[in-house]
This record gives structure tokens, C-alpha cells and sequence, in this order.
């Protein structure tokens, strides 16, 4: 038998055996939920977007799609379907939002495509073209995790993982965009020419 990718996620995976064995309830108290995928909607993916992802394809092949972390109130983190995949990247009815707009803005969608939302409604990026079976994941543009398995397997076992991800690079995007505004000022203050005691501005 052949050892799956994504085996650290199987125990997650909804399946009729398992409401019968365990009961709804207890699969409602579940961190994570992950669901099958019928193959129509998989190859309908495959279709719309190529190259696409290989380890987004194998997660799609062997676990499906999913949610993690649920909180209190029954919010998930949530790991896009084929479905809301296409229409995201798409911009198609619904998902056509000036949130998921500004998202793409930082993206080249030839080259990614948005499959991952959080509670607090941030937007990861996974690299369409694949590297030695790895896909790069990004946020805001920046690479977080080298690839989906790593991302998946540190985030599955720590729920503070990606919180901290997101705060790292919020934190260095501010400090990069306030460097840039004190060259753009400097630049600004050395283009300001004295003569004879008057203040000229270079029209240059």
C-alpha cells in the first residue's frame, strides 16, 4: 500500500463510517474537519487553472477539502473547495468582493492562486507552479512556508503558527513601508535647492 502525502490529516477526514462510529456530536468537537471531494470537481479545477498546484491536487485527491481550528462560536479556518477556489480566483458571483479583489491585486493569478481564508478574514496564496512536489505558500505576497505539507503539518499541531506568521510579516511590511517613506521624504528634502537665502523647489 502506498503511504499518503497528507497522512497526518486522515484522523480529520469526515466519512460516513465515522458519524456511525463516533456520532455527529463528536465529530462537531473535532479541531479540524476535512471532507471528500468528488473527482468531477477536482478535474474541474485541474482544468480551470493549469499548471496547478501538485500538492494542492494530491490534498484534493487524498483528504479534500477542510476547516481548522474551530473556535467557540463554530468559526473555522477555511481550506478552499475546488468550487470556491475557482470562483475566488475568478471573481465570479458571490466571491466577487473588493476584499478577495484587493487580495489578487498582490498576485499574478498565472502564477497563484488565493485557497485559504482565515477567521479574521486574511488570504494565503499557494504557487501554482510546483518545485521538486513543493508549492510556496504566501501572505500579502510574501512566502510564509516552502511548501503546503510543511504549512499543514506545523499549523495542524500548533493553532498559534499561523497567527504568528501573519504578525512576523505584518510587523516587517511596516517597518519596509516606513523606510520607504523616509527615503521618499529624504529624497524630497534633497531636491529642495537654497539660494540667496530663499527656499526653491527643483521643478525636476
Amino acid at each position: 500500500m502506498i503511504a499518503m502525502y497528507f497522512s497526518f490529516l486522515e484522523d480529520y477526514r469526515v466519512t460516513s463510517e465515522m458519524i456511525q462510529e463516533r456520532g455527529v456530536k463528536a465529530m462537531g468537537r473535532l479541531r479540524h474537519l476535512f471532507y471528500d471531494l468528488p473527482e468531477y470537481q477536482i478535474q474541474q479545477a485541474l482544468n480551470e487553472f493549469n499548471p496547478f498546484p501538485e500538492e494542492l491536487k494530491t490534498l484534493y485527491v487524498e483528504i479534500g477539502f477542510g476547516f481548522m481550528h474551530r473556535e467557540k462560536q463554530g468559526k473555522f479556518n477555511s481550506l478552499f473547495d475546488p468550487m470556491t477556489l475557482i470562483y475566488t480566483n475568478n471573481q465570479i458571483n458571490y466571491f466577487a468582493t473588493p476584499e478577495t479583489a484587493d487580495e489578487l491585486k498582490l498576485y499574478d493569478i498565472e502564477k497563484h492562486l488565493l485557497f485559504f481564508k482565515t477567521i479574521s478574514s486574511h488570504y494565503l496564496a499557494i504557487d501554482r507552479h510546483t518545485n521538486h512536489g513543493r508549492n510556496k505558500i504566501y501572505y500579502k505576497g510574501i512566502v510564509i512556508e516552502e511548501s503546503l505539507y510543511d504549512f499543514l503539518r506545523y499549523y495542524i499541531s500548533d493553532r498559534y503558527y499561523l497567527n504568528q506568521l501573519i504578525e512576523v510579516t505584518d510587523f516587517e511590511q511596516e517597518n519596509i513601508i516606513k523606510k520607504q517613506e523616509k527615503e521618499i521624504t529624504k529624497v524630497k528634502q534633497e531636491k529642495v535647492k537654497y539660494l540667496g537665502g530663499h527656499r526653491l523647489l527643483d521643478p525636476s
